[in-house]
């Protein structure tokens, strides 16, 4: 259903005959419609202004009330010039007139037929006359008092005898008076102003006087303080016709012989759904009863179109130079009434109606025009109506721009998804030259700084996008080893940190994504492979060939290049990069990440296994627990092992570094997860650790970095203590024998108590060689006194020395291999006889100086 089947319009307005602007001083011309009563009354609409005029001048006539002093003040658009124009018909035709009041229940309201009428557009004869007073004793055929008064305007006995002479005792005198707010206010000589102004006080007075029946019509804007001031200080009665929410039924009236309620509620109760359906986007802008009783009062024009365009259009400094809002608006209904099921703002196209609009601000609809033509180049869906909107909500001086949600009650209608509607209009942002965007408003009119980014990000390369896409990706991760695989100036450091490496792009097949990434390790061949983890999107997809992402990181690197040249746009390109990079974010973190873990098939040969990325998919602490989780450190030990197993003894730093090396290693996400796991497996007496001077198995212990970890087969065999021999019979004592005697004993001497043996038992893993422990010996055997006094009975040494070709092995190692023998590992096993703590020191001595494990035992004897 659509708004023909709901109105009936005037005649005038589907001819195109519509006239939107009343020109009170045509009435003298018998064509014009202010001329022709029947049109003036048919046309008034009634409402409570209206009738509170019609009566006051009624009770004026009457003699019950002595006020007949008005003034209509409203903006331009507001209805004055109509309100004077029915006063002069009431006046001029008062058969009809009285005829019409009674239609229209004002029955106790009668206008006599003697009546006199003055009416003016006063700016307009203004420059005939010096003086108003000659404007209107002229009109009243008074001409002997015209140019008499040119000193001083005329006192108030002065005026009371020349209109009594007239009659106005007796008989009505009407006088109207249009734009004579800025007739006066345009006088040049201040005496002059003055005058006139007295002379309006005087008017006023007498018209409030209960002596006459004079009515004083007078139209202001309201934009001085004088007349109006001047006119008040009598019994004025002042209508606010811009004060009344109810203005809009005139131009209803005014266009419509007949709305058709009921079947506008259908329509109305349409859009309320909608409204309720898209209440997220601010659609919903009150109880929706009150929505469909406000847009059915309104009907068929949307409340938010007529708010506008009577605070936006009507309040122009150039409206007055148009045909008006209504003209306006009839030409919108004649133009669309057969295809639009109500009327938005975004219907008032700037390139239908430009030629009216142009009399308004030529300049901005020749902006407007140019941005309907990138709007048509672009192809932007609904472009032409938020452009309109744009407009309209641009002509104002004050709060120029439009909302996102004045946009959308603009263009909105119940089939239309209100989101395409807000990409419709970043997108008009973005392309038109002349569309900007300040203060979260959208503006037409100064060069849009969206539309100069759009322009510079036009010739921008892709790896210049990509390095903005690099870039987000490290804020993101916050994470500065993290890289790019298609920006080719994103190139990593070969070392042992844990580094990411980000591609844009996954084939379809498996294999084509390894090869790639193959490719990459071969071609740069870093050493430390199992230090680069990589991070690349789902299966099939390739994010530089994304529109929207390549688009956004395009502008982001454009705006940042404007914003460098500085200017006074340069905090307006550096707000647009923030967006973009924004963008740029959102959709990154919108993808399903994968990252890859190498799996050894063969030596040299790598299968990969995706493995999704789950939570907070950029998060570094999310890729961290990630990679934690893929390899774990039961994996971590397993290595560990494996490489205790092979090579029996190795450093931790050796360790760290082969598994940052070799992709057949788990991955390690820092060197906490190696000593954690090496703590784990010494616990546990998997591996034994060196630290600190001391060898630790079967003990928990906090491992640190320069450790070094053993095969448990290296730590020497526990010393046992030898069999205590039996004990020989004791041989009879003399006590014993002479009680068997029967002879009392003799007490017994207290025995001699032996000295007690000393244990000299001291073992090492010494990187320092045999020097290491001769130290900790040498202190030991000190203990019990000089080395020459203290003897060690059989000291047994043992050695594990890694013997690099020593002269004693050559001849063995030559038959071993043709190649010779690279390194041997000694396990050497020695009693030696008893010798003096001295001797034995300098026996040591004689020992290769190497590293590897120290044992030496023995009893000390003083």
């Amino acid at each position: 259903m659509f708004v023909k089947d709901v109105v009936e319009c005037w005649p005038e307005v589907l001819k195109g005959e519509y006239e939107g602007i009343i020109y009170i001083e045509r009435v003298a011309e018998p064509q014009a419609f202010e001329a022709d009563p029947d049109w003036v009354f048919a046309h008034t609409c009634l409402l409570d202004e209206e009738r509170l005029i019609m009566h006051q001048i009624g009770e004026k006539l009457a003699g019950r009330d002595s006020r007949g002093s008005f003034i209509a003040l409203g903006a331009m658009g507001s209805g004055k010039s109509h309100q004077l124009l029915l006063a002069y018909h009431l006046f001029k035709y008062p058969e009809k007139a009285n005829k019409w009041l009674a239609e229209n229940d004002l029955k106790g309201i009668e206008i006599p037929s003697d009546s006199s009428i003055v009416v003016a557009q006063v700016k307009q004869v203004g420059d005939k006359y010096r003086y108003l007073w000659d404007l209107i004793f002229e009109q009243l055929g008074m001409d002997d008092l015209v140019g008499k008064f040119e000193e001083h305007s005329p006192g108030k006995k002065t005026l009371e005898q020349a209109f009594r002479r007239i009659g106005a005792t007796k008989k009505p005198i009407a006088i109207i008076l249009d734009e004579v707010e800025a007739w006066l206010n345009e006088i040049k000589n201040s005496e002059d102003k003055e005058r006139n102004r007295f002379f309006l006080e005087k008017l006023a007075e007498l018209a409030s006087s209960a002596n006459f029946k004079i009515i004083l019509i007078t139209a202001l804007r309201g934009d001085f303080d004088e007349p109006k001031r001047s006119l008040s200080r009598t019994q004025t009665i002042t209508v606010n016709l811009s004060a009344s929410g109810k203005r809009m039924k005139i131009v209803l009236f005014r266009l419509f012989r007949e709305i058709k309620r009921e079947k506008a509620k259908s329509i109305v109760k349409s859009y309320g759904e909608a409204y309720r359906r898209n209440k997220d986007h601010g659609l919903l802008y009150g109880e929706e009863p009150e929505i469909e009783e406000d847009m059915l009062v309104h009907y068929p024009f949307h409340p938010f179109m007529l708010k506008t365009l009577t605070q936006r259009y009507t309040s122009h400094p150039s409206y007055q130079s148009t045909r008006g809002l209504l003209y306006l608006l009839s030409s919108v209904v004649r133009d669309q009434f057969e295809s639009k099921e109500l009327f938005l703002l975004g219907d008032v196209s700037v390139k239908r109606y430009e030629g009216l609009l142009s009399i308004l601000d030529a300049e901005l609809v020749r902006k407007a025009k140019t941005s309907c033509e990138e709007i048509a180049d672009a192809k932007i869906p609904m472009g032409g109506e938020i452009l309109s909107t744009l407009f309209f909500y641009s002509i104002s001086d004050k709060e120029k721009g439009a909302t996102e949600q004045d946009v959308l009650f603009s263009s909105f209608r119940p089939e239309v998804n209100p989101s395409e509607i807000l990409h419709s209009l970043v997108s008009v942002s973005e392309t038109c030259t002349y569309v900007r965007r300040a203060e979260g408003k959208y503006i037409l009119g100064p060069e849009s700084p969206d539309s100069m980014v759009k322009k510079k990000s036009s010739p921008v390369v892709l790896d210049l996008a990509l390095s903005e896409i690099s870039a987000a990706l490290g804020d993101l991760t916050k994470k500065s080893a993290s890289f790019l695989l298609e920006f080719k100036d994103d190139l990593f450091e070969d070392n042992r940190e844990l580094k990411v490496i980000f591609t844009l792009k996954r084939e379809g097949k498996d294999e084509q994504f390894k090869e790639r990434l193959e490719e990459v390790l071969t071609s740069r061949s870093p050493q430390y492979q199992n230090s680069i983890v990589f991070i690349a999107p789902e299966r099939g997809a390739d994010l530089t060939q994304d529109e929207e992402l390549i688009s956004a990181a395009k502008k982001a690197y454009a705006a940042r290049e404007l914003a460098k040249a500085g200017g006074t746009l340069a905090q307006e390109f550096e707000r647009i990069m923030g967006e973009k990079i924004g963008l740029i974010k959102t959709r990154l973190r919108s993808v399903d990440w994968i990252l890859v873990r190498w799996v050894k098939r063969q030596e040299g040969v790598f299968d990969f296994r995706p493995v999704p990325i789950e939570g907070e998919r950029l998060s570094w602490t999310e890729i961290r627990n990630q990679i934690r989780n893929t390899w774990g450190i039961e994996q971590v030990k397993d290595a560990v092992k494996v490489a205790v197993k092979n090579f029996r003894q190795m450093t931790l730093k050796k360790t760290s570094e082969d598994f940052t090396t070799f992709r057949s290693n788990p991955v390690l996400v820092d060197k906490e997860d190696l000593l954690k796991a090496v703590g784990e497996l010494c616990g546990k007496g998997q591996v034994a650790v060196d630290q600190g001077g001391k060898t630790y198995h079967d003990e928990w212990i906090d491992v640190e970095m320069d450790a070094k970890v053993l095969d448990p087969s290296m730590l020497p065999p526990p010393v046992t203590s030898p069999p205590t021999p039996p004990m020989p019979p004791t041989p009879p004592t003399p006590t014993m024998v002479e009680k068997e005697k029967g002879v009392t004993p003799t007490p017994p001497t207290p025995p001699t108590v032996p000295t007690e043996a000393l244990l000299l038992e001291v073992e090492k893993i010494s990187q320092t060689g045999v020097t290491g422990i001769i130290s900790d010996i040498e202190k030991r055997l000190l203990e019990h006194g000089l080395l020459d006094d203290v003897h060690v009975i059989s000291p047994f040494i043992q050695l594990k020395l890694s013997l690099d070709r020593p002269k004693e092995v050559e001849e063995l190692g030559s038959k071993m291999s043709p190649a010779g023998v690279a390194n041997l590992e000694a396990d050497i096993k020695l009693q030696l006889s008893d010798m003096t703590g001295k001797e034995l020191i300098e026996w040591l001595k004689k020992l290769p100086n190497k590293p590897g494990f120290y044992s030496v035992k023995g009893e000390i004897k003083k």
